[in-house]
């Protein structure tokens, strides 16, 4: 077995659990955001929480932040945002990031604003079959190379 079959090819890079701070008048500030640095194409996110209602889907996004800036003399720390996705409730999500050619970068999961508390767990994928996409472009390339060449 091989590719996102193989459970070989998934490495765990996060696994906690974070409860919001509770604030004067029942009110909770709310989670923050949790990181990882990741240099992987693909991730699975996994987020689960025993105290959200039945009716709410909605765990919370995941982003890709490239660990660069436009600008030396920038007001903004080094950090753009390339990707968010929305995560439901205890569903593992995989998500295939862009491909920028900036590695690694910061993968931040944050929680929803609501939730008082949330399991989160997140694997990268380490195999190579994904990198097989990349050999494909590279054969089509040469091959369009070849053709440029020597004609039809």
């Amino acid at each position: 077995m091989t590719g996102i079959n193989d459970r070989l090819n998934w490495d765990k890079i996060i696994r906690t659990t974070k409860r919001a701070k509770k604030l004067p008048k029942d009110k909770y500030q709310p989670i923050p955001p949790v990181t990882s640095v990741v240099n992987s194409p693909a991730v699975i996110i996994g987020m689960s929480s025993k105290t959200a209602k039945p009716n709410w889907w909605l765990a919370g996004n995941v982003s890709m932040v490239l660990l660069t800036s436009p600008s030396s003399t920038s007001q903004f720390q080094v950090g753009i945002e390339a990707y968010r996705q929305k995560i439901p409730l205890g569903l593992p999500t995989l998500v295939r990031l862009p491909d920028w050619q900036l590695q690694p970068y910061l993968l931040r999961v944050e929680v929803a604003k609501w939730h008082t508390e949330m399991f989160i767990e997140a694997w990268k994928y380490s195999g190579d079959e994904l990198d097989g996409d990349v050999a494909r472009h590279i054969r089509i390339e040469e091959k369009i190379d070849d053709i440029s060449q020597f004609g039809l």
